[in-house]
């Protein structure tokens, strides 16, 4: 009250308080819902007189924003490690708090109020200082979280008593164990051919470091059981680590050698009999036991390695074949399991091809990609 007002007092002279009759009073927008309101003012005079006065507005305020920058739409992340849920977020109002749900479940509460220059830059029309802080950034630990699709939703409260939510896809990546057979005291077959000593602990690893790198380019996690080639593990320790791992996948990655050189081509290899998880139906021959009932392991086994094999004849190597054998890292590992022979290196036509960077990346990329397709459903 009795603010400056000299404009009334040139209208209405006389008045003994015409110069400072002026008044005001700042009512929060954040208290006000959008739509049409009424204010009426009431004055009482020193003589108890009483006048009122009304007006109406409409309170129309910009729209909720919200943008979810990380994770994007059907982002891949490796699990165990933390994922970026980062953003921002604009309204007439200020921010109370960020959460983050995963899943439909509430897991945390993101630091809000973080620097975006450049949100306030694209949107001029909201406030700056508002703009300026709409930022908002959290880690969200995947450990715990199936592999495949899951769902993060952001769901922001505003002081005014106003929400806005959205969402994204991502994918947990799944675990893959690559074995590269042999190594260390147990280097695997060798030859020579053309005055060239080929090793197969060596060339295995070759192999399956490629296959590494397709399959991380496609989302996932791998895991090496030997990373050199003097480095020695047992049958055991190889399925102790994917079972430990609850890996997704194990792929052993091998190379066949015969006294006849022209043998060549590629083989797979599954167990129907996996007494981790089954052993009902088991009958015995002389390449060991099988299952006439496998488990769902073994079968996605058994049809992931004839789609490998039977696509290995578009690199150039002929299919001897996809077969069920007794093999220790194939039938003692809890997940679907196979063991290649990627060519055989006492072939000279097999070995130029598993030697070659082409022929040994478009291989490794087709069967990436056939693992891909079984894994996800591609």
């Amino acid at each position: 009250l009795g603010l400056s007002r000299p404009d009334v007092d040139r209208v209405y002279p006389g008045y003994k308080n015409g110069k400072t009759s002026g008044y005001n009073y700042v009512i929060n927008k954040n208290n006000i819902y959008q739509g049409n309101h009424r204010v009426t003012v009431e004055v009482i005079a020193n003589d108890g007189e009483v006048q009122t006065s009304t007006t109406y507005f409409k309170m129309k305020k910009l729209n909720l924003r919200l943008q979810i920058d990380n994770p994007y739409n059907k982002q891949v992340v490796n699990k165990g490690e933390k994922m970026l849920v980062r953003g921002w977020t604009l309204s007439d109002s200020t921010v109370e708090k960020v959460e983050i749900y995963v899943n439909n479940k509430l897991i945390m509460n993101a630091q809000h109020g973080l620097d975006r220059e450049d949100v306030a830059a694209a949107y001029p029309e909201y406030n700056y200082n508002v703009a300026s802080k709409s930022g908002y950034s959290c880690m969200v630990d995947t450990t715990g979280l199936l592999t495949g699709k899951n769902i993060v939703a952001v769901k922001v409260y505003n002081k005014d008593s106003t929400t806005i939510m959205g969402s994204k896809e991502f994918i947990v990546g799944k675990t893959i164990i690559i074995d590269a057979g042999h190594g260390g005291s147990d280097p695997g077959a060798s030859s020579v051919i053309d005055g060239v000593t080929y090793r197969e602990e060596e060339v295995n690893l070759k192999v399956a470091e490629t296959l590494k790198e397709k399959l991380e380019n496609k989302g996932f996690m791998v895991i090496m059981t030997r990373n050199a080639n003097n480095q020695s593990v047992s049958l055991q320790d190889r399925v102790t680590i994917a079972n430990n791992s609850k890996a997704d996948l194990f792929i052993s990655i091998h190379h066949d050698s015969f006294t006849n050189s022209s043998a060549n081509g590629v083989t797979s290899f599954y167990s129907t009999w996996k007494p981790g998880l089954d052993n009902e139906g088991v009958l015995s021959n002389t390449d060991g036991k099988y299952d006439i009932t496998p488990c769902i392991e073994a079968v996605k086994s058994q049809v992931m390695g004839a789609e490998i094999v039977n696509a290995m004849s578009s690199v150039g190597y002929s299919n001897r074949g996809n077969k069920d054998r007794e093999l220790y890292v194939t039938s003692r590992t809890n997940m679907p399991a196979l063991l290649l022979e990627c060519g055989f290196i006492t072939n000279k036509s097999d070995i130029s091809k598993i030697t070659s960077n082409e022929k040994r990346n478009e291989m490794a990329e087709k069967i990436s990609t056939i693992i891909e397709k079984n894994l996800y459903g591609n």
